[in-house]
């Protein structure tokens, strides 16, 4: 992702607002503050109803940087972190311990921190210059070396916030669902995901019979695209819902957009409509994932829509595998005993009414009379708790 996206965060836009903080001035009218209130409103808007913290919120970030960013700097050499109280006397001392034994682009950096940060001492070039010993055409070098490792930082802390942003987004469009971690699944999720990290699939189709897993399946390899930053931007769409709704490709598309928030005017067609919108997408490198569940019943729908969902990243359940051009095929696996047992406990902890039951001489019986079916083994559990809780005379 290139910084140039915004046009305000380049390193001249930078140096102009540390020089605007030495100055005293406000920042509000510099055009990296209106960046910096949109990156904050997109990582923590709840911050941002303090109009006091608003007002500083650049200049702080900024002031704070670049301290951190020295503090860090002077720990290669095993100095201590700065004091915002240090008086002059050992401020001297302190760059002439730099200029023995820091990098260059440390002493860019004390420059700076004691130009900018401590603007109240009113250091001049010159004055920083004589205390670290250096001319002012080489210190100048130091400085300019020290602004691109700082503009890059700041590049940095936009990428990573960007980063968190987008999988807080991808996140909140999933459902909430427990990930129990079961060795037939994991197994499977992972070979699953290794594909899709070395680009080898784009679609995977889960199939097998009801109450096998195959929502959980989904889940977590969805979960875990969204953990790798593999995907951009996340569709949930349940279709069991909407049984009786037109099983058509104009039908299916009609839902992803509403699923997208996307409304269809009675004059769009909503095919048209999705191929534009994942168009845009596209252009903007925003890799969407879209989760089908329970796509029984829809198997015409998605091959009329096959060659534009072949475009983005594919995740579908159904009981039977009939759709030939998903890049790859998974069933879900049956249980064991010890995945079978986890799941048992797991239950138990979520036990409404607080009580246990032993379950542990029938964990084998029951795992074997489902035929390692989390759905079944989980109606056998539920009928073996009230078994147990019926008093007896």
């Amino acid at each position: 992702m290139s910084p140039l996206q915004h046009a305000v965060l380049t390193q001249d836009s930078l140096k102009a607002a540390y020089e605007t903080i030495r100055r005293s001035q406000p920042l509000a009218d510099h055009p990296l503050y209106r960046w910096v209130l949109l990156q904050q409103n997109l990582t923590a808007p709840h911050a941002l109803r303090n109009r006091q913290y608003r007002q500083y919120l650049l200049e702080d970030l900024l002031l704070d940087m670049l301290t951190a960013t020295f503090d860090t700097l002077r720990s290669h050499i095993t100095l201590s972190a700065v004091n915002i109280h240090d008086p002059i006397e050992a401020i001297v001392a302190d760059l002439a311990t730099i200029s023995r034994r820091g990098s260059p682009l440390l002493i860019g950096y004390a420059y700076l921190y004691y130009r900018y940060v401590r603007a109240e001492l009113d250091f001049s070039t010159e004055d920083l210059a004589k205390a670290l010993f250096q001319n002012e055409r080489t210190l100048r070098r130091y400085i300019d070396a020290a602004w691109q490792h700082l503009y890059l930082t700041l590049v940095r802390h936009e990428h990573a916030a960007r980063e968190q942003t987008q999988r807080i987004r991808c996140e909140q469009a999933m459902p909430n669902l427990p990930i129990i971690p079961l060795v037939e699944q994991q197994q499977l999720v992972d070979r699953a995901v290794y594909s899709f990290r070395q680009s080898q699939i784009n679609s995977l189709l889960i199939s097998g019979e009801k109450g096998s897993g195959k929502t959980s399946l989904l889940y977590q390899v969805g979960h875990q695209l969204i953990t790798d930053q593999l995907v951009g931007d996340v569709t949930w769409l349940d279709l069991q819902p909407f049984s009786s709704y037109p099983q058509t490709g104009k039908g299916l598309a009609q839902l992803i957009l509403m699923a997208r928030y996307i409304s269809v005017q009675p004059t769009q067609h909503p095919v048209a409509l999705l191929s534009t919108h994942l168009e845009y997408l596209s252009r903007h490198q925003q890799r969407l994932l879209l989760i089908l569940d329970n796509t029984n019943g829809w198997e015409t729908a998605l091959h009329d829509l096959w060659i534009l969902l072949s475009h983005i990243t594919l995740l579908a359940t159904s009981v039977h595998n009939t759709l030939s051009w998903f890049s790859e095929f998974m069933t879900a696996p049956q249980l064991g005993v010890e995945s079978s047992g986890a799941l048992v406990k797991h239950w138990q902890r979520l036990n409404a009414n607080g009580q246990q039951h032993d379950c542990s001489g029938a964990i084998e019986a029951l795992s074997r009379l489902s035929n390692g079916n989390p759905g079944r083994l989980y109606r056998g559990y539920r009928l073996l708790t009230s078994l147990a809780s019926i008093p007896t005379w």
